[in-house]
C-alpha cells in the first residue's frame, strides 16, 4: 500500500528547489518594486518608509509595503506599469504562501516516521 511518504516523499527535494526559486524571484520582484517606487514615485516610496531588501528593514515599513501590495493601495496611482507589477506581486505572494504552507504541513505530517507497509 502506498503511503503519502512513499508517493510524494521523493518529490520533496524538488519542492524545496521550487520554493528556493520562488524566494529568489520574490526578492527580485521586491527589488524591482522598490527601485520603481524610488525612481518614479518618490513620495509613495517615502510614505512606505524608504524600504530596501536588507538594510532599511523594519516591521513598520515591512507592514506598510505588504499593506500597499495586499490591500491594493497601489491602484490609486496612475501608472500602469506599477499597477501591473503590484498586481502580479499580490498574486505571487498569495500563491507562494499557499505553496509554502502545503510543503511545511506535508513535511511535518510525514516526518514523524510512520511505518510503511
Amino acid at each position: 500500500m502506498n503511503t503519502p511518504q512513499t508517493t510524494v516523499g521523493p518529490l520533496m527535494p524538488y519542492l524545496f528547489r521550487v520554493l528556493t526559486a520562488c524566494v529568489a524571484l520574490g526578492f527580485y520582484l521586491q527589488s524591482r518594486l522598490y527601485n520603481f517606487l524610488r525612481n518614479r514615485h518618490p513620495k509613495v516610496y517615502e510614505s512606505l518608509g524608504r524600504p530596501t531588501l536588507f538594510l532599511n528593514n523594519s516591521i513598520q515599513n515591512g507592514l506598510a509595503v505588504q499593506g500597499f501590495i495586499l490591500f491594493g493601495r497601489f491602484k490609486h496611482i496612475d501608472d500602469p506599469k506599477l499597477v501591473r507589477l503590484c498586481s502580479f506581486l499580490r498574486v505571487f505572494l498569495f500563491c507562494y504562501l499557499v505553496f509554502f504552507a502545503y510543503v511545511v504541513i506535508y513535511g511535518f505530517s510525514t516526518s514523524h516516521g510512520r511505518p510503511t507497509q
